[in-house]
């Protein structure tokens, strides 16, 4: 009997459909858990959206990306519709560090998402800097926000990304950021 302890939602699902016969609830090896997620890398890969909380370590209410619509070497793409009620939108939108968040979100998610296939599991980031910050508009809540990043310049364990949002076509925020993953 293979028992298998997934470690995200995703993880779970994949594995109920994958291994129908199987039990899932211990521990697998670490050799195994680097096949599991190399096979879920491989089997999702160009298959989005996909849900950002399996990817990033932020959770309700400050995770502030719903899903990555597309992830590759050259581009992280999410997306987050802004909720009514939430803590960091009042009545003109979502706030200015909310917005910057969104875009290192996003960053994270990309890097979560391809860090699955390496068998790292999630692992927490920091920002060293953030330059060029340009605010053109706050989203309003109930709105559908989109997110883009792109990577810049890699140096050790630091990356340098371009990031955007837009609402629709409009571009409403843009930075550079400087982050650093901890290992």
């Amino acid at each position: 009997m293979c028992r298998i302890n997934p470690v995200s939602d995703f993880q779970i699902h994949f594995c109920r459909w994958f291994y129908p016969t199987k039990n899932i609830g211990l521990e697998l090896t670490r050799q195994n858990k680097v096949e599991l997620n190399a096979l879920i890398y491989l089997y999702t890969m160009g298959k989005f959206p996909q849900p950002a909380k399996d990817f990033i370590p932020q959770q309700y209410p400050f995770q502030f990306i719903d899903d990555i619509i597309d992830c590759d070497e050259e581009k992280t793409i999410c997306t987050f519709r802004i909720p009514e009620n939430h803590v960091m939108c009042d009545e003109d939108g979502l706030s200015e560090q909310a917005l910057l968040e969104v875009m290192a979100q996003t960053a994270a998610a990309g890097a979560g998402y391809r860090a699955q296939f390496l068998g790292k599991g999630i692992q927490k980031g920091f920002i060293g800097a953030i330059k060029h910050i340009q605010i053109h508009q706050r989203p309003p809540a109930r709105t559908l926000i989109r997110a883009e990043v792109r990577p810049l310049h890699q140096i050790g364990q630091s990356s340098i990304v371009q990031a955007k949002t837009f609402l629709g076509d409009l571009e409403i925020a843009y930075c550079e950021l400087t982050i650093f993953i901890d290992i």
